[in-house]
């Protein structure tokens, strides 16, 4: 979109919509009809960036890992200290310098759209700019200090990323103003939670954990390889030395690999306290009804019927939860707001 453009919708004061101008067709009634213009749940409501309860035990989770994280990093830079002399704790220092620089907003947009994503035409920026606007004067936050992004998928989805990006399908463009403010809202709710900043922050903790991992398990599949000859050419001191050595190489990549299960684990039950919580925004900010409707829309596009209702099974490893589940805690949440019996 051109600068004019730019500078004539942020002169433009919102036009505020009703909560819920009409209900779900699946739940007749619940939401409450809203008599005035305005929307009782967003007056005098703010948002500010802050650490919710499932940041902070994300952030837990990654500090606990930091002795781990730190000795895997000091095994991978051994050689390089052992070969060039140079120390070990410099390099840990520009490896955890490189966090930081992450955030710098060039290089996260860069990164962005490495993975995939791309900086929205002019054609989309006329159905997105207006919406996500919309969405951070409710939040009275200044939408300028996000980035959003378009990704070329046709399916519907959205997230959020880093400090700063959001990115959405070409998909979820087509839907009805309504629903995609529900959707950007819920994820201006995970940068606002600090959702994405503890998750990049663990991810980048946990690459030397990772790198170990692989590094050990080509290791054990060298000796494994190595004493499979030695079995053929009939050496069986060199093949009992080379099995003894994959067992020995294994036993790390075993605790290793344990570990990040454990964690991932816990991570996904984190995840799905997030996906509540950046939910829980969105209907703060008056968007309950056009999160269940596209909530809805997801389940009927989904092709597992058992995933849609929120079989436990399938969602026990997920860090996203049922629509379902996510539908009855978006009503809770209105039913409490609104005082609905």
């Amino acid at each position: 979109m051109t600068e004019d453009k730019r500078q004539s919708l942020s002169r433009e004061e919102p036009h505020v919509r009703s909560v819920a101008p009409s209900a779900p067709s699946f739940s007749p009634g619940f939401f409450p009809e809203v008599s005035t213009a305005t929307v009782p749940a967003v007056a005098g409501f703010s948002l500010r960036c802050s650490f919710d309860w499932t940041a902070g035990l994300s952030l837990l989770l990654t500090l606990l890992l930091l002795p781990v994280s730190y000795f895997s990093a000091r095994v991978l830079i051994a050689p390089i200290t052992y070969f060039f002399g140079i120390s070990s704790n410099v390099l840990i220092f520009f490896w955890l310098l490189g966090l930081a620089f992450l955030a710098i907003r060039p290089v996260e947009e860069v990164l962005v759209r490495l993975f995939g994503a791309r900086f929205p035409t002019e054609d989309e920026e006329m159905i997105l700019l207006p919406a996500w606007e919309m969405v951070c004067w409710k939040a009275k936050v200044d939408p300028d200090d996000y980035a959003l992004f378009v990704q070329d998928n046709p399916e519907f989805n959205a997230f959020a990323v880093g400090v700063r990006s959001v990115t959405v399908t070409r998909g979820a463009l087509v839907f009805p103003p309504a629903q995609l403010e529900a959707v950007l809202a819920h994820e201006l709710g995970h940068h606002v939670g600090a959702h994405t900043v503890v998750a990049a922050l663990s991810l980048w903790l946990l690459l030397p954990i990772l790198a170990v991992t692989s590094v050990f398990g080509f290791i054990v599949h060298i000796c494994i390889k190595t004493a499979n000859f030695f079995t053929e050419i009939r050496l069986p001191l060199l093949n009992t030395i080379g099995y003894f050595l994959a067992l020995l190489c294994a036993l790390p990549v075993l605790v290793l690999r344990g570990l990040l299960w454990v964690v991932g684990f816990l991570r996904n039950l984190i995840g799905r306290g997030s996906e509540f919580a950046a939910d829980a925004v969105a209907v703060d900010l008056g968007y309950g009804d056009g999160l269940v409707e596209t909530l809805a829309i997801w389940m009927e596009l989904d092709d597992n019927a058992e995933a849609a209702t929120g079989n436990w099974r399938e969602h026990l490893f997920s860090s996203c939860p049922s629509p379902a589940a996510r539908i009855r805690r978006i009503e809770k949440r209105a039913r409490n707001a609104y005082g609905v019996a």
